[in-house]
């Protein structure tokens, strides 16, 4: 005959986190046993207690509620990261060997076709670059996810600057107007500099790659608005734009929106971490043919 199962097995089933602490005046011994056997007690008080044993007992299942807490997400954590390591094994041997190989056969290529190098050179600038790009792009998720946040007060306006003169070398970039707009009466704000600089620079470097040929005019328009509780910034652009059912993977990280994609697929993901990082938020729009639009709160720091 199958046993009915108990009141204190039914809430361990249920509720597996909280600690338990039995606290009782029953004398069947036999009872008690199967309460702790079943309900995963952590500790038996028996009535009447001894002065002060009951708080000492809530510190002490306290304790063990925050260690196990703090187990369960460092075992999280650690999956999360080698699910991450298992897709970049998986992207390197594609997007660090493909340009090197390409490289190498251009590099014959050009031995063998003499008179032709300068069309070869160009070549191989192209697929260096874009070699240069994942490593870069290797190096800031490394200092986005793994290096502390060292909050310090700096001029937006100016960061969005250098961030244009940075992504200067890209591939079309000589054809793109850059246009920054204040949208308050500050400039100054306090942050990781470095984190927001990663935050923008893959948003800008991701408009100037999926910008639209067809159009007249390529521009990207960044605003912001800094105060002393927060930054909010805009980043939109008139590029090719995306469909509904991309927006919701492009922060995956190594996912690329069908063959046509340019880039390595860590950019996105690397700006979802970053601004995460920052107890920031993240959003966007966009409509093919139309554009895009990203915007990005971050919460002041102390410095």
């Amino acid at each position: 005959m199958k046993r009915e199962q108990s009141f204190f097995t039914k809430y361990a089933l249920e509720n597996p986190k909280p600690v338990r602490i039995l606290i009782t005046a029953q004398a069947d011994i036999t009872s008690v046993i199967t309460a702790i056997n079943e309900g995963k007690i952590f500790k038996y008080i028996v009535k009447p207690e001894q002065e002060g044993f009951t708080e000492l007992t809530m510190k002490e299942a306290y304790e063990l509620y925050k260690a196990r807490e703090k187990a369960l997400e460092k075992t999280l954590e650690l999956e999360k990261t080698n699910h991450e390591l298992d897709k970049f094994i998986y992207s390197a041997s594609y997007d660090l060997r493909a340009p090197l190989l390409s490289i190498l056969g251009l590099t014959n290529l050009a031995k063998q076709d003499k008179g032709n190098e300068i069309k070869y050179v160009e070549m191989i600038e192209k697929s260096a670059k874009k070699l240069d790009s994942f490593i870069v792009n290797l190096i800031n998720y490394y200092k986005s996810s793994k290096l502390e946040i060292f909050p310090k007060v700096f001029n937006v306006e100016k960061l969005i600057h250098e961030t244009f003169e940075q992504v200067l070398y890209f591939d079309g970039a000589e054809n793109i107007e850059f246009i920054v707009k204040n949208e308050g009466d500050n400039t100054k704000f306090s942050t990781d500099k470095t984190k927001l600089s990663i935050i923008i620079n893959n948003i800008i470097t991701n408009c100037i790659r999926y910008r639209d040929k067809e159009k007249d005019k390529s521009i990207i328009t960044v605003e912001f608005r800094a105060n002393d509780e927060e930054v909010s910034i805009k980043i939109a652009d008139n590029g090719i734009g995306m469909s509904k059912d991309t927006l919701d993977k492009i922060f995956t990280m190594f996912y690329k929106a069908g063959t046509q994609s340019k880039g390595s697929g860590i950019g996105m993901y690397i700006v979802k971490d970053a601004v995460e990082k920052l107890n920031g938020k993240l959003g966007i729009t966009s409509e093919l043919g139309v554009g895009s639009e990203f915007t990005i709160t971050i919460p002041a720091a102390t410095a």
